[in-house]
């Protein structure tokens, strides 16, 4: 059990300097270039983790997203972000869903996925991601109208759904299956459970232990010697 928190803590930690560093890089260039970030790279990887595991951590990946979006903004001067209602709040809603969906096209494509090749193994991560996209979009647009009212929500509403969702709703299904696969491998390698010894240590422990098995009868044979000598 502690180790399993040891492992979400690492883990979450990684990640999360991931997204911060990559939505810092989007929020850079795309507002340089457009006026408005889009977080195509950033997005997928808090929706991987947050169906990562089981159900109990599927809030992870959308509220490390939050705070990322929530600190800079502060960092850049994006006040409409600087409301946690706005930044962080609908991003919780992102893991719920995702995970929702992806449990349910496991359970009504568990049949077929032992008959199909591995294209289909990435359909619920897929389908997914196209969930997690689409609820962020959702929410953070229904929490910015709240806040901010219909007139600034009209003018952002068209711009958002051309620079943000359109290029992170496609992003999110390419990418969300290659970063369960990334996070799998990191997680097998750096976050076991277990020390994993290669080949050749293995090797090397079991001739030890062979050499001190057979050292042990030496030992006894010495002791009597010396005793029937006396």
């Amino acid at each position: 059990m502690k180790h399993t928190m040891t492992k979400t803590i690492a883990l979450s930690g990684v990640m999360g300097a991931l997204i911060f560093v990559l939505m810092l890089v989007e929020t850079l260039i795309f507002t340089n270039l457009l006026g408005i970030t889009t977080c195509f790279l950033s997005l997928p990887i808090a929706i991987a983790l947050s169906v990562y595991e089981d159900y109990k951590k599927m809030f992870l990946g959308g509220t490390i997203f939050g705070v990322c979006c929530l600190i800079i903004a502060f960092m850049l001067g994006v006040y409409i972000f600087w409301n946690p209602l706005v930044s962080v709040l609908p991003r919780v809603f992102i893991g719920m869903s995702a995970y929702g969906v992806m449990v349910l096209v496991k359970k009504l494509t568990k049949k077929s996925n032992s008959k199909s090749g591995k294209f289909f193994n990435h359909v619920p991560y897929m389908l997914a991601g196209m969930a997690g996209v689409l609820t962020n979009t959702i929410c953070t647009l229904f929490f910015i109208w709240v806040f901010n009212g219909g007139d600034y929500f009209a003018s952002l509403i068209s711009t958002v759904i051309a620079f943000n969702f359109i290029p992170e709703f496609v992003a999110s299904i390419i990418l969300v299956p290659a970063y369960i696969k990334a996070i799998n491998v990191a997680s097998d390698k750096y976050f076991s459970e277990g020390v994993k010894l290669s080949k050749e240590e293995l090797e090397e422990i079991s001739i030890e232990v062979e050499d001190s098995e057979n050292s042990k009868p030496t030992i006894e044979n010495d002791s009597s010697n010396e005793v029937g000598g006396e």
